[in-house]
């Protein structure tokens, strides 16, 4: 990743997320912000987790982003997040 934010594609929607813990394990939260082709911002989302260990945080943030686009009826996305265990999962 070269830290450069790429817009999606015409009828994609992008979702940056990240998540924070303190500690291993300790209180931890995560969010995440969805934006439209030019960068149009579509909405976000944040949650705190509690306590918990990184890779637990890591793999809620792709199942609360997963909730948020079901919950809209998208289809086409594009999750981009600084964890590649989480992407192959």
């Amino acid at each position: 990743m070269d830290g450069i934010w790429r817009m999606p594609q015409v009828g994609v929607i992008k979702c940056n997320v990240n998540a924070e813990e303190k500690r291993e394990p300790g209180l931890a939260a995560c969010g995440g912000i969805f934006r439209g082709n030019m960068g149009k911002y579509w909405g976000s989302f944040t949650s705190y987790i509690s306590i918990s260990f990184a890779i637990k945080a890591e793999l809620m943030r792709a199942v609360l982003t997963e909730e948020v686009v079901i919950a809209h009826g998208l289809s086409n996305k594009w999750l981009e997040c600084d964890s590649t265990l989480v992407l192959k999962a």
